[in-house]
């Protein structure tokens, strides 16, 4: 076998729509849907320098994904990557290509970040390179969500057909949680506008949106409500409104619905060491200190007391399920909407 050579749809766009394909057969996805329109922030033009592609002569075998993205909570934020629209086509893999490709991409990443996230369920294999799964999340009910049964008062659309006096409504509501997520540029805003397989719902008052929802993303999390923001006014209400149906929440809401069933929300990987302790510092008054970290193993002081935790345990510590009870005191509510997932 020749040579696998490592380059980007930037550099090689003709490969565009042969990338295309070789995703959405990976993803086995059905010929009425659309893996560029469900992942266009990830595929766009304009991330084309972040999408790489493995290619053997002249045919594409490999793709992972890299969208660089802003974790933040109020004035505190970290530097983070997302990876994404993974594949290796199946007669290349099982020889070592995979590892060498994807191992190649988080050293060119690593340091430019405090973590690195995911999406997949394939435990073991990622556990092998530092992600460990982390962030709670709770589904509270399990009917679908269908149009006559849309709460009253609630209207459907697309963020492709909303105008733009309701989307900037719909930006300012988002930009407004108090919560530990993804923040969104004008860049990204403009990548979900072009996300036509969501469907939107939002409620207005006054002629101004007080809340919205987005439920499924074509082939990815179809049936599932994966975005709720209403104002500190509305958020209660428009919870129990659509409490019934499949709604995925951050697990702070636990204590509302008390479900035994705990998701997760990403794989995780820590990234640059010093970054991410610079932002948990921030977020903790310096109450948290990452020391060092050994192979599978994370030395922390918190109050100026010193443990010693895996990674894994301390991920899920901080961020859930069920995090530490002591950092519950310093850690905002951790979730990444579904819109933000590659």
């Amino acid at each position: 076998m020749s040579k696998l050579i490592q380059t980007t749809l930037a550099k090689a766009p003709n490969f565009f729509n042969e990338t295309l394909s070789l995703l959405e057969k990976s993803f086995n996805y059905p010929k009425h849907q659309n893996f560029l329109t469900d992942f266009y922030p990830l595929m766009a033009p304009i991330n084309h320098d972040h999408c790489h592609i493995l290619i053997d002569k002249d045919k594409v075998v490999g793709h992972i994904g890299v969208k660089k993205r802003t974790l933040t909570y109020k004035d505190t934020s970290l530097e983070v990557v997302l990876l994404g629209g993974i594949a290796i086509s199946e007669n290349y893999q099982g020889q070592g290509n995979f590892s060498k490709f994807f191992t190649d991409i988080l050293d060119r990443y690593k340091d430019k970040c405090g973590l690195m996230l995911l999406w997949s369920d394939l435990s073991a294999l990622y556990n092998r390179y530092g992600f460990y799964e982390a962030g709670g999340v709770i589904q509270t009910g399990k009917k679908q969500l269908l149009k006559e049964s849309l709460p009253i008062d609630w209207c459907e659309t697309s963020f492709k057909q909303i105008d733009e006096k309701k989307f900037e409504q719909i930006k300012t509501l988002y930009a407004n949680q108090s919560r530990l997520t993804l923040k969104r540029d004008e860049s990204l805003w403009s990548g979900i506008r072009e996300i036509s397989s969501a469907k939107l719902f939002y409620k207005e008052e006054d002629n101004k949106i007080v809340s919205y929802v987005v439920m499924g993303k074509g082939n990815d999390l179809e049936g599932i409500i994966h975005e709720l923001v209403a104002t500190k006014e509305t958020e209660n209400d428009v919870i129990e409104s659509f409490s019934d149906f499949k709604l995925w929440l951050p697990e702070k809401y636990n204590s509302l619905f008390h479900k035994k069933e705990l998701l997760y929300g990403a794989f995780l990987k820590i990234g640059n060491v010093p970054l991410l302790n610079s932002f948990l510092e921030n977020l903790s008054k310096n109450q948290l200190q990452i020391i060092s970290i050994d192979g599978d193993d994370i030395n922390i002081s918190h109050n100026e007391n010193d443990f010693k935790l895996n990674i894994q345990d301390f991920l899920t510590g901080l961020l859930g399920p069920t995090p530490i009870t002591e950092f519950q005191e310093f850690m905002p509510s951790f979730f990444i909407n579904g819109l933000d997932s590659i």
